[in-house]
């Protein structure tokens, strides 16, 4: 029963929680907002001590000295320029070893050489990397690595590290016209292969187009001593392990060799007996010196005379070709025995000088030598060494020296720098010309502040009105012009400057505490002062050269203000700079490491490119050609920089040399013989051979047509967004020409349908495209009309020259394989024709389709067909535009090539 009491009061019920509404996982309507948040009561495990949450920043890297070193201090802020050893605005982090990403042992992150100078390759230096489109080499614009007239060489091909040395030669001019006057028999003659790329240098002029050196790189390959002297290089090859400053100097004397041994002569010597077999260029006498010598025709007659006792045998072993009167020096080489006396002079052609640098030691230096005293000892080295005596006969010590009786035309010189104490003596004289350089600035400095205290500002000028205070500051190639730093600078207590001993100005005039004397300052290497200014160098723009009565040669530097008011006269003949080779290797990538050309390019270059009649300077790095300074052609920054081969010319050249001139040695006479390699025989004849009063004209129409084979594939890479960039272009050789009468009662006749022999190994066939199959190119199996590329190249660039007008489809293309450039004058491609701006280039076998009415390349191409089909077009395309119909004909092209999806209605396109 309920009980009652006198103060009633309300129960008091405990507190029941808050229900919450449940929410299905499945429900995709109710919001997650209305779930309630957890408040706990205890520390959460993310709750870190006060002593893990304080800020702490990482500690910011110390300044490169090399900066700290160059910084110039404008009020509180410090200007130094970019090394460029690392990104703008980024400044990289060292992680401990065992954690971070490693870095990698070969590449020299820092920048610096190996004397701790920091090393900066300008862009013109560095090696040229091209990334194609899809079109390839159509759409590359060539013009922002080269706005000059001249023409580069293209780098994609093996063996290309020779470019340097090509326009070496082309813009020599001498020899650019004895090679462009060459024509042998011979299938591969460097001479004729010469001739041949210096006649597309010359017709490329102007229109910014690189040329190819395919034809001669594959003529040189063909050479056995060249391949076994390792001259020639894969793709395979690494670069970061090849040498090319020795390979460059060992090419150039090969090469020069070669060309020599290629235009002998037979001339008559003063004796009338003709010259023998030349000799090896080095005269030693030694077993194995004789033994890498080629085998000599002795002479029939020798002179043997005695003098005070002494048996004198004399032997005329001079060689004469045009190349030896350019290059070559008439020596005499005096082997001397050193127990018997018994001499024998050897007169003998040389054509190039080794450089012989003075050993170096770093306990005695050898002070300061002229680089023409280096040059002189070079050209008459004296040497001892052991060879057999033919009087004594035994071996025994014999001397050997040179002398001379006349002196090059052009002197070819390789600089060597192949030893560790060369390159040290190449430094140090370097080292000795800077700092006499930065003490005498020095010095007038000091005068010039002692006046400004002694006497004033103004009065100083009245009193030394004509002084002009010597500067540094020429343009610099790397680095913004500014003065050059001093080691240290002594300064008096005077101002004391603003920053204390935190100032990091090796030349701060303010006074430092603790630094009297220069003491704490950081000193700079006296060799990173060249890339910083290239006005001071040991290598001169000139030298003058004397022929003793003797033999022997005196040559002496020149001075910048006598090189353009030097004559030659008694005191000796002049020899200027013409062209440096230099490799260019930059420690922080030693895989892409190559050789550029330094070339003075003469008033007839640029009277033919149609610009003003001066000589200038330019730096040749494959396709890129910028000009540059005549400084800068003897500016050798040490550690990326170092020359290789140097040439020099005569002011006054004979008239007999400066007086030649490039001869066409192609003539009508190309048609004339018609010989096929093939031993099997022809199957049939698919040309009709000119007749002579066929031979076309100036302005008469030939249809050309070519097919080509794969010698190496295309390299590719597809980027991660699918984009694909062609990294290098698939290598590509001639396989087929044909050539058809544009006119005539003949018109659409084939005078020329010659197969290509190729001896290299070819990857793809393109049978498909080119209708050559696998024996067609082979001299044993072929039943074609077979030839060599030198004996169809030759009855081309009669056409060429001749001013015949090639009608075609795709004719840059196909002149660009064939590796030869035409005018565009000379041009007439229906694949530009029959195209609208801004639309998409229209195949031969749709254009022939929609216009002719016809279906080819049904099952594989046909170069005669296509020949034939891209006349037909031409003459369509003269008719339209008569008639005014042209344009509206193009309309109903292209509209009918979309409906059709560019597809011949009936047949599948083959790609």
């Amino acid at each position: 029963m309920p009980i009652s009491t006198n103060l009633p009061q309300e129960t008091i019920m405990p507190d029941l929680p808050e229900q919450v509404q449940t929410m299905p996982l499945t429900d995709s309507t109710s919001s997650i907002a209305s779930l309630p948040m957890y408040y706990p009561t205890s520390a959460l495990l993310s709750d870190w001590p006060e002593q893990y949450m304080r800020a702490r920043y990482r500690p910011t890297p110390p300044v490169d000295p090399s900066i700290l070193a160059s910084m110039k201090i404008v009020g509180s802020i410090g200007y130094a320029p970019n090394l460029h050893n690392r990104k703008r605005n980024q400044v990289p982090y060292k992680f401990s070893r065992n954690k971070g990403p490693k870095s990698n042992s070969n590449e020299n992150s820092t920048g610096k050489n190996e004397d701790g100078i920091a090393v900066h390759v300008p862009w013109r230096y560095r090696k040229m990397e091209i990334k194609y489109s899809k079109l390839g080499m159509d759409d590359f614009d060539y013009d922002q690595y080269n706005r000059t007239s001249f023409s580069g060489l293209d780098m994609s091909l093996p063996n290309s590290y020779c470019n340097p040395m090509l326009q070496m030669f082309y813009y020599v001019a001498p020899l650019r016209a004895l090679m462009m006057s060459h024509l042998c028999e011979r299938e591969f003659c460097l001479v004729c292969e010469l001739g041949f790329l210096f006649h597309m240098l010359d017709v490329s002029m102007g229109q910014g187009i690189p040329c190819h050196a395919s034809n001669f790189l594959r003529a040189f390959r063909t050479i056995p001593e060249a391949s076994a002297m390792s001259l020639t290089l894969s793709d395979q090859d690494n670069r970061a392990k090849i040498n090319f400053a020795l390979k460059i100097q060992s090419w150039n004397r090969f090469v020069l060799q070669q060309l020599h041994t290629e235009t002998l002569e037979e001339r008559v010597s003063a004796e009338g007996r003709p010259p023998s077999v030349p000799e090896a260029p080095q005269e030693a006498l030694t077993e194995d010196s004789q033994a890498s010598q080629p085998a000599e025709v002795q002479v029939p007659e020798e002179k043997a005379i005695v003098i005070d006792g002494k048996t004198i045998e004399c032997q005329d072993k001079r060689e004469f070709s045009p190349v030896a009167d350019i290059f070559g020096s008439h020596t005499v080489s005096v082997n001397r025995c050193t127990r018997c006396n018994h001499e024998i002079h050897k007169e003998t052609t040389s054509l190039l000088v080794n450089l012989s640098y003075p050993e170096f030691n770093s306990d005695s230096s050898p002070g300061s030598i002229p680089f023409s005293s280096v040059v002189e000892r070079s050209m008459s080295l004296e040497q001892t060494r052991q060879a057999w005596c033919d009087s004594c006969t035994r071996y025994q010590p014999i001397e050997q020296w040179r002398r001379y009786k006349k002196l090059p035309n052009i002197l070819a010189m390789n600089c060597g720098l192949d030893s560790a104490q060369d390159v040290k003596f190449w430094r140090h004289q370097f080292e000795i010309l800077l700092t006499e350089v930065r003490d005498k600035l020095k010095k007038e400095e000091g005068e010039k502040k002692e006046a400004e205290g002694k006497y004033g500002s103004e009065e100083r000028e009245n009193r030394f009105p004509d002084r002009v205070t010597p500067s540094l500051t020429t343009g610099s190639p790397s680095t913004p012009s500014k003065r050059y730093p001093e080691n240290s600078a002594p300064q008096s207590q005077g101002r004391p400057c603003r920053y204390g001993n935190a100032c990091s100005r090796s030349d701060c005039r303010f006074w430092h505490p603790g630094r009297d004397g220069g003491e704490g300052q950081q000193p700079v290497h006296v060799l990173s002062l060249l890339d910083q200014t290239m006005e001071y160098s040991w290598v001169p723009l000139g030298m003058r050269a004397k022929l003793n009565e003797n033999g022997t040669v005196s040559l002496s530097d020149i001075s910048k203000a006598e090189l353009e008011e030097g004559v030659e006269d008694d005191s000796g003949v002049i020899y200027d700079l013409v062209g440096v080779v230099s490799h260019i290797c930059d420690p922080r990538y030693p895989d892409k490491n190559n050789l550029v050309a330094c070339i003075k390019v003469g008033p007839s270059y640029h009277v033919q490119a149609k610009v003003s009649s001066v000589s200038h300077w330019y730096l040749f790095n494959d396709i890129s050609i910028q000009p540059i300074a005549p400084e800068e052609a003897v500016w050798f920054p040490c550690g990326w920089k170092t020359p290789c081969v140097m040439y020099w010319q005569r002011r006054q050249l004979p008239q007999e040399i400066q007086s030649l001139g490039p001869v066409n040695p192609i003539t009508a006479d190309v048609f004339g013989e018609d010989k096929s390699l093939a031993q099997r025989g022809r199957k049939r004849i698919t040309f009709t051979p000119l007749t002579a009063d066929e031979m076309p004209g100036e302005g008469d129409l030939v249809a050309m047509d070519a097919e080509f084979v794969n010698l190496h594939q295309e390299e590719a890479e597809i980027r991660s967004d699918g984009t694909r960039t062609t990294i290098k272009p698939s290598h590509k050789s001639v396989a087929r020409i044909t050539c058809i009468r544009g006119q005539g009662p003949l018109e659409g006749t084939p005078f020329l349908d010659d197969y290509i022999s190729t001896q290299e190994q070819v990857v793809d066939y393109l049978t498909q495209f080119s209708g050559i199959k696998p024996g067609d190119l082979d001299a044993n199996f072929s039943q074609k009309h077979l030839t060599t590329l030198k004996s169809t190249y030759v009855k081309l660039r009669y056409l060429v020259d001749k001013g015949v007008k090639f009608v075609g489809h795709g004719l840059k293309n196909d002149f660009r394989v064939i590796n030869m450039t035409v005018p565009m004058s000379q041009l007439i491609d229906t694949v530009h024709l029959f195209h609208m701006s801004h639309n998409r280039m229209v195949s031969l076998k749709f254009l022939a389709w929609h216009f002719l009415k016809l279906k080819i390349q049904s099952v594989t191409h046909d170069s005669i067909e296509d020949a034939r089909t891209a006349l037909a077009l031409y003459q369509k395309y003269c008719q339209l535009k008569a008639s005014g119909d042209l344009v509206m004909e193009l309309q109903n092209l292209y509209e009918a090539g979309k409906k059709a999806q560019w597809k011949v209605p009936g047949e599948e396109e083959e790609e």
